[in-house]
């Protein structure tokens, strides 16, 4: 007679196995984890230098639109150079028979904001004004960040903003636009 053995086969995996398992698990898993973080933040960074190009760009064309009207003759404020940082004009409003109507005259002028800027040593804004009033052009506008600069006909425009996240990432960019003025008497 013969006695029949069992045998238990014991499987599974023993703990040193599950450890390294774990292990590759866990790089793995922070490896995507960072790859994702890296995403977001790369996006974010898109983002907010896209919102800080479209300001600047928005900014410049509303000073280009201002000074487009200007008459070249009656401009004030440009030193031996040609430059200016707080340019005096005044704008064609029309003509009749008697020659050129004017607006009165209006200085576009820097002005600190009120309120501070983490990371921007003099925040302000370019205001237009006369006696009428004063009207905001570009806001967000650092001190020293605006000037123009006349060469022959032309107007150059050059104007640094600033943009700033909720998160309080800073963004500065400079640009520059030309305008032709046609106006002269």
């Amino acid at each position: 007679m013969s006695v029949a053995r069992t045998t238990r086969s014991e499987s599974g995996f023993t703990f040193l196995e599950m450890t390294i398992v774990v292990a590759i698990l866990g790089v793995i898993i922070s490896s995507a984890v960072s790859a994702f973080g890296a995403g977001v933040n790369h996006v974010h960074e898109g983002r907010t230098l896209t919102r800080a190009e479209s300001e600047l760009r928005s900014n410049l064309v509303m000073l280009t639109n201002y000074l487009r009207g200007a008459d070249l003759t009656k401009l004030q404020g440009f030193d031996g150079s040609g430059v200016a940082t707080a340019p005096r004009i005044k704008r064609v409003r029309g003509a009749d028979h008697l020659g050129r109507i004017y607006d009165p005259e209006v200085t576009l002028e820097w002005r600190a904001d009120a309120r501070p800027v983490n990371g921007i040593d003099h925040p302000g804004s370019i205001y237009a004004v006369s006696a009428g009033g004063t009207e905001l052009l570009a806001k967000r506008v650092p001190k020293d960040g605006f000037l123009v600069r006349q060469e022959g006909s032309n107007l150059v425009i050059q104007l640094r903003t600033y943009y700033v996240t909720s998160a309080g990432t800073i963004v500065e960019l400079e640009d520059a636009a030309v305008i032709a003025l046609r106006n002269k008497e």
